[in-house]
């Protein structure tokens, strides 16, 4: 996923680092949303739904017509989904 952006970022192969897979590790104290594009063409939605299922109460909220990077740009039109989230966890 990312052209290697995985690689880079742990500095290794990612699948000699189980420890940091979502899946493998302990569910989080409180339920956690994943914020996810529908329109993803760099990361797919698979790996979210996967964790949703390993970590109870997890939900998974696919923000129609949003790429990779729209989650993260305040002035995309997606911001608000991603926004809304945040002020929820907060």
């Amino acid at each position: 996923m990312g052209d290697g952006a995985v690689w880079d970022f742990l500095g290794t192969d990612p699948d000699s680092r189980r420890d940091l897979d979502p899946p493998e590790l302990g569910s989080p104290r409180r339920p956690g949303t994943i914020v996810h594009g529908e329109g993803d063409a760099i990361v797919p939605s698979v790996p979210a739904h996967r964790d949703a299922d390993v970590h109870p109460g997890t939900e998974v909220v696919i923000v129609p017509r949003a790429g990779h990077f729209a989650l993260i740009d305040p002035l995309s039109p997606a911001w608000p989904a991603v926004r809304s989230r945040l002020l929820e966890a907060s």
